[in-house]
């Protein structure tokens, strides 16, 4: 799927930040009650993943298979 983040985001630890775009996710499926949470992973390309929550992103398209970079120069 594709999502857009409400804000920016950076990976605690790490100097990976995500700022506030259009990201590939996928479903959170080994997180607890990950549907109620709408739970989903950024799908990034340099290999660091972000778990968010519903509340962090809105659904763009669904079951999209763009590259990232695709995604990423999409207006």
């Amino acid at each position: 799927m594709t999502i857009q983040t409400n804000c920016d985001f950076k990976l605690l630890g790490t100097d990976q930040k995500f700022p506030a775009g259009k990201y590939r996710a996928i479903n959170a499926t080994n997180q607890p009650n990950w549907q109620e949470r709408g739970a989903v992973f950024i799908v990034n390309a340099n290999g660091c993943d972000l778990l968010l929550d519903s509340e962090d992103y809105t659904v763009i398209r669904r079951n999209t298979n763009l590259e990232l970079s695709e995604i990423q120069n999409e207006d």
